[in-house]
């Protein structure tokens, strides 16, 4: 998918390390809801796509920004999203999430990160054990149809961005020998931290 977009020009945060909010009103849950046809005249126009074939999306300079990774051609792995999603919607059903878990900036619904820490003053990575939360981790990371969605996201990353791809994997693994005690979220996944939505 062609764009008209400079990805240099867009406004990021000091260290370009994420992008930066127009408007800081817009953080946690306050964003405006737009409907598609105030998106198209802002200047957003509709792509189809199956969600199976991967597409990726490309600025002015031909720059992949962006990947639409879609989904393995196989009927088992439907299967695994629709299990997946059950599994999520059950633990939202089932478990106790106090309203100040929903006050974020991914929207106004519970988010639990898991995996590694590192920030905030912290002299060392640490696991993120869930509090009262931790079975509940437990159970979705132990479940076969999430785990399968994590490595098909750690596969995709490497087919994509295999250069990041690469650094993460030479990163993560040396983290691990630093500190062996510390688990993955997924055995075959790059990625050192997830976070659960039951949005």
């Amino acid at each position: 998918v062609q764009t008209t977009l400079d990805a240099s020009a867009l406004p990021s945060t000091y260290g370009s390390y994420s992008a930066k909010a127009e408007d800081p009103r817009s953080k946690y849950g306050h964003k405006k809801r737009r409907t598609l046809p105030e998106l198209i005249a802002l200047g957003f126009r509709l792509v189809p796509w199956d969600g199976v074939e991967a597409r990726p999306i490309v600025d002015a300079h031909g720059r992949i920004i962006a990947v639409l990774a879609g989904q393995p051609r196989d009927p088992k792995y439907s299967e695994a999203v629709s299990a997946a999603f059950r599994s999520m919607l059950l633990a939202r059903q089932e478990w106790r999430f106090p309203a100040s878990m929903s006050q974020h900036r991914r929207g106004p619904f519970p988010a639990i990160n898991v995996g590694l820490s590192y920030s905030k003053g912290q002299r060392i990575p640490l696991q993120l054990n869930g509090g009262e939360h931790a079975v509940l981790i437990r159970q979705l990371l132990g479940d076969p149809n999430i785990t399968r969605l994590a490595v098909y996201a750690s596969a995709a990353f490497a087919l994509w961005a295999p250069k990041v791809y690469h650094y993460y994997k030479e990163h993560d693994d040396a983290l691990h020998q630093k500190f062996p005690h510390l688990g993955r979220n997924f055995a075959k996944s790059v990625f050192s931290s997830a976070t659960f939505n039951f949005g």
